[in-house]
């Protein structure tokens, strides 16, 4: 697993020529093109905390303001739990009270969002703070997230102070270079799974030596159209024991004592959706640890499409 660099952090002050550049660059192809998927993020981000909308007469300023009590020091509504993520802020000051321009914000959200959340945080002895955030459509080929969160609180003299995040979450690629080559063998097999022999789980599964080059060739397809599982932190509850390890070893040429790349995955147990734990395919090139592999199916159904393309029966738990 990669390390997890930090986050991209960018505090800027929000203005006509950043909203100018912003279109130029996700307008021209040419010019995305040749950005990078942060860069990418980071030109959408400043986009869209261009959108806000504030009461009459609130005023920028450089940095968190002073006599907000600390409260606007970080994003409201926290950072996506992954090291592929932009946040542009921007702090104003308004004459409105907390209520007034959180009900504002609200009022006025920008085009073509929902509102995704919104809350309050309080502590003993202080104003606290509100927060709303808003939603808009992401593009699955580029960005997996784009979020504005608006945080308002009150200040010590009077009025309110607002800070604004657009976070937006770009997406890994997957480049050609870690896709799986062509095969002219293909050994499946599936070994007991750690804790398998204890529970008597799972049947024994002699492996199979696949030389169709179609049959072959339909599952290099299939996991070669798979995107890589993207970094992050992702909650799941204990799995129990799964009985078997679905391996699939792809081999250049039938005599090939190493194979080019091998897949696997573990298909758990009924009802267990390890792809959306982060059950993802492990994948080697090589003999090369790669990223692994985000099938969007649970692992049990893709031991059933990979059998069926194949013209076999893989053990699901």
């Amino acid at each position: 697993m990669r390390a997890a660099p930090r986050p991209v952090i960018v505090t800027i002050a929000v203005g006509l020529s950043v909203l100018g550049v912003s279109r130029v660059l996700v307008g021209s192809s040419g010019a995305a093109a040749s950005l990078t998927p942060a860069a990418i993020a980071r030109t959408d981000a400043a986009r869209l905390i261009g959108q806000l909308r504030l009461p009459a007469g609130s005023q920028r300023v450089p940095a968190e303001p002073a006599g907000d009590g600390g409260r606007l020091a970080a994003p409201g509504l926290g950072l996506p739990a992954t090291p592929d993520v932009v946040d542009v802020s921007a702090w104003w000051t308004t004459s409105s009270s907390p209520a007034a321009s959180i009900a504002y914000v609200e009022a006025n959200r920008p085009s073509g969002t929902t509102i995704s959340s919104v809350g309050s945080f309080s502590r003993p002895g202080s104003p606290g703070s509100q927060f709303v955030g808003f939603g808009w459509t992401t593009n699955p080929s580029s960005l997996a997230s784009r979020v504005l969160g608006v945080t308002v609180t009150q200040l010590a003299g009077g009025g309110s102070a607002v800070r604004a995040d657009a976070e937006v979450v770009w997406i890994t690629q997957r480049p050609a270079s870690e896709r799986i080559p062509a095969a002219r063998l293909l050994v499946v097999s599936a070994p007991p799974a750690a804790g398998a022999s204890s529970t008597g789980r799972g049947a024994a599964f002699r492996p199979v030596s696949i030389t169709l080059r179609p049959r072959i060739d339909a599952v290099i397809r299939l996991l070669n159209g798979f995107a890589v599982t993207q970094p992050g932190v992702v909650s799941c509850p204990a799995f129990g024991v799964t009985a078997h390890q679905v391996k699939l070893a792809f081999f250049s040429r039938p005599g090939d004592k190493s194979p080019a790349a091998v897949a696997q995955f573990a298909p758990g147990l009924a009802g267990i959706d390890y792809a959306e734990c982060g059950g993802s395919v492990l994948l080697t090139l090589a003999g090369k640890n790669r990223p692994s592999l985000d099938p969007t199916i649970t692992h049990g159904a893709l031991a059933g499409r990979i059998g069926r393309l194949l013209g076999i029966t893989l053990p699901r738990n």
